[in-house]
């Protein structure tokens, strides 16, 4: 991804990049902690699982989202 967009409405956070999003197949594990698809180039695995655990510590919730292109991220407050 090249360029990252966020809006705001009604209290839920959307963040949406211009890449080539989640494959199908791993969609339900983005935020597993330590699941990767770049370990070979130093990945770990545990920024969304990470975003998750703040962004519930406060009472909040995350999702992956459909989106017309790239990666999109629902976060509601």
């Amino acid at each position: 991804a090249t360029h990252i967009t966020l809006s705001w409405q009604d209290e839920v956070l959307r963040v949406q990049d211009n890449g080539k999003g989640v494959a199908q197949g791993n969609q339900t594990r983005v935020f597993d902690p330590f699941f990767t698809t770049t370990r070979a180039e130093g990945g770990t695995g545990m920024g969304l699982s990470i975003v998750r655990a703040l962004v519930e510590a406060h009472g909040g919730k995350i999702a992956l989202i459909p989106g017309s292109q790239g990666a999109v991220f629902k976060v509601s407050f």
